[in-house]
This record gives C-alpha cells, structure tokens and sequence, in this order.
C-alpha cells in the first residue's frame, strides 16, 4: 500500500486532499484484512445461498446451513477448493431461519402496499409527519 507524503510547506486543500487519499486506503487495507481473517461466514438456508455469498473462501472458514437448530456445519476446504459438510452441527439456538420471507414472498407483500397515485391525488395529499411517500416517475 502506497501513501502520499503530506507535505510540510503545502496548501490545505492539497494536505486534505492527500489526507482524504490515505484514509480511503488505510480503510480499504482494513476491510480486507477484517474479511480474510472473520472465519465465521454466518447462516443459511441452503447451500445454494452459502454458494452465492462466499464462492471462495479461505481455509478454516465455517457456515451454518439450515433453517432452524441444529444447523449443519460447513467448512472450507481448500484442497477440494469447496465448502464441504463437516457432519457435525451446531449454530445459535436463537437464529430460526425459517420465519423469514424469501425473496419472492417478500416481493408479493411489498407488492400489495404498493400504490400508484397519479399526479393529481399526489397533489391532494395531506402532510402528515408520520407518514412516507416515495414518489417516482415513469
């Protein structure tokens, strides 16, 4: 990772510019390195979706594949270069994947509080602070 020297005899908006710089690479070395040592990848509901969230991964690295307790247990497996079932399970008793909307059930719901108001009913409405309305254009 390469820094840009902030210089001693400089404007503010050249030091800012060069400080702005550096932070954006310190943070972007810092996510990295908190990615490729977090070993826990969390849980899913199939393998299918622990596929798609992490198709790689590094050595040591587990997941929790069910959708309720106990979940089954994978791990990276960097000579078969796969997620691989451990025949062990465990995970939180707490986490019930299987109360949660798919995203597809999700869609349909969120579908059916979805309303078209046309200019002039939009025109019509009253304020109301606790109320959002998300407007857009065709």
């Amino acid at each position: 990772m390469e820094l840009q020297t902030i210089q001693t005899q400089t404007t503010w908006n050249d030091a800012a510019e060069r400080i702005n710089h550096n932070n954006l690479k310190i943070a972007t070395e810092l996510a990295k390195l908190g990615a490729s040592t977090y070993k826990n990848k969390g849980y899913f509901s199939s393998v299918g979706s622990l596929l798609s969230a992490y198709p790689s991964a590094s050595e040591g690295c587990i997941a929790y594949i069910g959708t309720s307790y106990p979940y089954t247990i994978y791990v990276w497996s960097k000579a078969a270069n796969t997620w691989l079932n451990s025949g062990q399970n465990g995970g939180d008793v707490n986490v019930e994947l299987g109360d949660y909307y798919t995203k597809e059930e999700t869609a349909r719901v969120v579908e059916d509080y979805h309303t078209v108001l046309t200019q002039e009913q939009y025109d019509s409405l009253e304020s109301y602070e606790d109320k959002l309305y998300f407007c857009t254009e065709d």
